[in-house]
């Protein structure tokens, strides 16, 4: 009996040891790439980045896959733009580089085996930089508006100076001139410079000034000339350390009769300023050929906050063809400058 049963126990485990050994066989390892001969369902792309700058890079990528999404071996893809004026592409290797040329969108397409897909690459405009510098003995504030001092090219940037108490701002170099608006359409990197002097400038807007006496000429006999001034500029420049100024003046004369006639000329007479609190007081010469002065001007003004008020009185020294000299006198002519 016992024999009948192990025959029996041995029959059953052998009947099993087949489909034991079947079933140790399994699927792991299996490979996630088909062969060349499979269909390629659809086509996987990316582009990093999307959207580069004027003249930087983008790389895109594509990969040919079939129904399950597994990538098919041995299939080429090719690469195209919509606009190589905008994003211009190389192939290389299996990828494609694409360059920005101008700011715009372009779509990249990419066909591999027979399918297609594509990406949008928009091109920014290039980035640049503005550069702010500040020159002269004199100290400020330089500021760009927009801030942040890059820009994509082609941004209009306003700049502006502000001199601090005790300094004038001058003018502006590099990108801009004078001393007027700055504004500045960045096509390029650009440089402005502002420069400050060590005082303040004040100017007057207005011409002043008025008749002056008349002079009397005996050679020819009886000639007499009536006189008259107008200062057409003013400037005072003020310092910690004092102040200096300067006046353009058009001396107009008149004469009685066509044997008297008189030329009008102009000159600029400069000089020291003293300053004592809000007090200004000064005298401004125009030096001769002789040696002297043939013309003082005398200044008397008082400075509130940013504007400054004062009358001006002027001594002239005429001279005739005979080298005869002749004064005349005149003022005093009030004025008034404000802070530039």
């Amino acid at each position: 009996m016992r024999q009948r049963m192990d025959r029996r126990a041995v029959r059953i485990l052998a009947g099993m040891a087949g489909p034991l050994l079947a079933f140790g066989v399994g699927a792991c390892g299996a490979d996630k790439t088909t062969s060349p001969n499979a269909a390629v369902a659809s086509v996987q792309i990316i582009a990093t980045p999307t959207n580069p700058r004027v003249g930087q890079t983008s790389l895109v990528s594509a990969t040919p896959v079939n129904a399950g999404g597994v990538q098919v071996q041995g299939v080429s893809c090719t690469y195209s733009s919509s606009a190589s004026g905008i994003a211009s592409v190389v192939q290389q290797g299996a990828n494609a580089v694409v360059t920005g040329v101008t700011p715009g969108s372009a779509t990249i397409t990419a066909t591999c085996g027979g399918k297609v897909n594509s990406v949008v690459i928009t091109v920014q405009p290039q980035l640049v930089t503005l550069t702010l510098t500040k020159l002269g003995a004199g100290t400020g504030s330089v500021f760009a508006s927009p801030a942040g001092l890059s820009y994509d090219a082609g941004t209009s940037v306003t700049v502006t100076a502000t001199a601090a108490a005790g300094s004038t701002f001058t003018g502006w170099g590099g990108a801009c001139a004078g001393t007027g608006a700055c504004v500045v359409v960045m096509s390029d990197n650009e440089t402005v410079t502002a420069t400050f002097a060590n005082g303040e400038t004040f100017s007057t807007s207005t011409a002043f000034g008025g008749g002056m006496t008349s002079v009397s000429d005996p050679s020819p006999p009886g000639c007499n000339y009536s006189v008259s001034v107008s200062f057409t500029a003013m400037t005072f420049v003020i310092t910690s350390s004092g102040a200096t100024g300067s006046a353009t003046a058009s001396i107009l004369i008149s004469g009685a009769g066509s044997a008297c006639t008189g030329l009008p000329f102009g000159e600029v007479a400069t000089g020291n300023l003293t300053v004592s609190g809000s007090t200004i007081r000064g005298t401004l010469t125009h030096p001769s050929a002789s040696g002297g002065n043939d013309e003082t001007l005398t200044i008397n003004a008082t400075r509130s906050g940013n504007s400054i008020t004062g009358t001006l009185s002027i001594t002239l020294v005429l001279k005739n063809a005979l080298g005869q000299t002749f004064n005349s006198t005149g003022g005093a002519y009030p004025f008034a400058m404000t802070k530039q």
